[in-house]
């Protein structure tokens, strides 16, 4: 069960960072919702396929993929979401002013 909390927490700070630099450098409102919703997605992937991609024996991953994969997406489109509204709030208070 820590591996599970500790892949999903190290899934959710990744998929943070990437969608900040994203939210960033992109000027385009529809590239950076698109990257809030597709990054959390291919982090997940990506780390749970790690093993195999390093020499690990792929029998038994294809069968959990859709369990793994899918709660840590989770997590991820949670942060990446809460940082695309507050960096919205953020933009607009400084509008405002």
């Amino acid at each position: 069960m820590e591996t599970l909390l500790g892949t999903t927490t190290l899934v959710a700070v990744l998929s943070g960072l990437v969608t900040a630099i994203i939210w960033a450098i992109s000027p385009r409102w529809s590239v950076r919702w698109l990257a809030t919703l597709i990054c959390p997605i291919i982090v997940a992937w990506m780390l749970y396929w790690l093993p195999v991609f390093l020499g690990a024996p792929s029998s038994e991953y294809g069968a959990w993929a859709v369990i793994f994969i899918g709660i840590w997406s989770v997590a991820g489109v949670c942060t990446s979401l809460l940082i695309g509204i507050l960096w919205t709030l953020t933009v607009r208070r400084r509008r405002a002013r």
